[in-house]
């Protein structure tokens, strides 16, 4: 995501955790699903460049120093509650 190219991921519930919206989910059992989404990627640039755009904000949001300040908020309170 961080590179800036749109992502295509399987449609296991893990995946969907993390990526929520952002790749282009396909059928893992499904090969021609997976080759349909494959193309979709390469021949529609307005889905292609919905799908970098969404990858870019995805990174942006995960980055370690935008979430910083959530994490020591987070560990302060649990140590607030362990005195």
């Amino acid at each position: 995501m961080s590179f800036g190219l749109p992502v295509l991921c399987s449609h296991l519930s893990v995946f969907k955790e993390i990526g929520v919206d952002t790749p282009l989910y396909f059928d893992p059992r499904q090969s021609e699903d997976t080759a349909a989404k494959m193309l979709a990627l390469i021949r529609d640039e307005p889905l292609r460049q919905r799908c970098i755009a969404a990858s870019l904000q995805m990174a942006r949001s995960a980055e370690l120093r935008s979430n910083a300040p959530l994490i020591l908020d987070l560990y302060q309170r649990i140590a607030e509650r362990q005195r």
